[in-house]
């Protein structure tokens, strides 16, 4: 029997989904550029996703899941995550670590095509304005008559620059495209039976 032992690679808990990242800013090894989406290969290389973003992206809203997360930045540790209980709700934040504290963070599944489920699941400032902006294209959509299918929203050229006392990032912004029938990728196996 295979399973994910948390060091060996796996789907590190993604249901054979493929982890999208956002990047406010280029990687350190300069392969991805600021203001773009990622994922990464079979060979664990990030490759540059956001040319499919702007073409257009299925989004499961309704299965979004948002909470707190925790890093401290050591590679190949998962994060901690602290789920709220309710999208409605943000539940208050867990204590600091070592003088670290948590981040708002989400876990939002997607198809980047027809036959590539995917999550996006990330925590920080820029990645979470992203989602707002995201959640509030699809706010300006009419839902009735689409249960049950999940939107496709495309990534705007322009990004949302965002300045603090110290430092500044950036997010994402969406166009509404349509609501659609859910991709094969997004649908699991419940006809299968135990």
């Amino acid at each position: 029997y295979q399973f994910d032992d948390g060091q060996s690679g796996g789907d590190s808990g993604s249901g054979g989904k493929t982890f999208v990242n956002w990047h406010a800013q280029p990687t350190k090894d300069g392969m991805i550029t600021a203001e773009s989406f990622s994922m990464r290969d079979e060979d664990k290389n990030r490759i540059d996703i956001t040319p499919i973003f702007k073409k257009g992206v299925a989004f499961v809203v309704e299965e979004l899941q948002t909470g707190w997360t925790f890093s401290n930045g050591t590679p190949g540790v998962s994060p901690e995550w602290v789920m709220n209980e309710s999208i409605h709700k943000i539940e208050p934040e867990p204590p600091a670590i070592n003088g670290v504290r948590w981040k708002k963070g989400f876990i939002l599944p997607l198809a980047i095509d027809k036959d590539t489920a995917g999550v996006w699941q990330q925590g920080g400032a820029g990645a979470w304005k992203g989602l707002k902006n995201l959640m509030s294209a699809v706010g300006d959509m009419d839902k009735e008559g689409h249960d049950g299918e999940v939107v496709v929203l495309k990534m705007q050229d322009e990004a949302e620059r965002i300045s603090f006392s110290k430092g500044s990032t950036s997010a994402p912004t969406w166009k509404h495209v349509k609501w659609t029938e859910r991709p094969a990728c997004l649908k699991g196996d419940s006809d299968d039976e135990f």
